[in-house]
């Protein structure tokens, strides 16, 4: 993906990972905790990252800390650093949640996702697959 800059200079766009970031959650519904990691892909210019690890992770953490649902999280950690990346985000959060397991519905290890995407992920078949084929790699 190319795009043009302030000076009409061509600038590729590249894909950047920030990997396996824990969270920890509460699930509105139960009073249980769910937990897991989320998984960021964004585009920006070739060049520094927009974006450090260390503010995406401030993200993760300040949506998990509180009654929420695991849909939904994934939702605003994407919208909140969407404007920080030009709109084209994607968001993978994977949690194991001790009330579907309490209840039954799951087993112990296994585990739910979850996925946001925003601007090209939206639209790219092959960005998104490039992005989930990045985050096989770590598992």
């Amino acid at each position: 993906v190319n795009s043009v800059n302030a000076n009409g200079d061509f600038r590729e766009k590249v894909l950047h990972c920030e990997l396996q970031m824990a969270f920890w959650s509460m699930c509105e519904h139960h009073l249980l905790p769910f937990y897991g990691v989320v998984h960021v892909g964004y585009f920006c210019a070739n060049g520094p990252k927009p974006v450090e690890r260390s503010l995406v992770e401030s993200v993760v953490k300040f949506y998990g800390f509180k009654l929420q649902v695991q849909e939904r999280m994934t939702r605003q950690i994407a919208e909140t650093l969407s404007p920080q990346v030009s709109g084209d985000i994607i968001v993978v959060a994977e949690a194991e949640h001790t009330c579907m397991i309490s209840r039954g519905i799951e087993k112990f290890g296994s585990s739910t996702a979850t996925v946001a995407v925003l601007g090209r992920f939206s639209s790219d078949l092959s960005a998104r697959t490039k992005f989930l084929e990045s985050i096989q790699k770590t598992d």
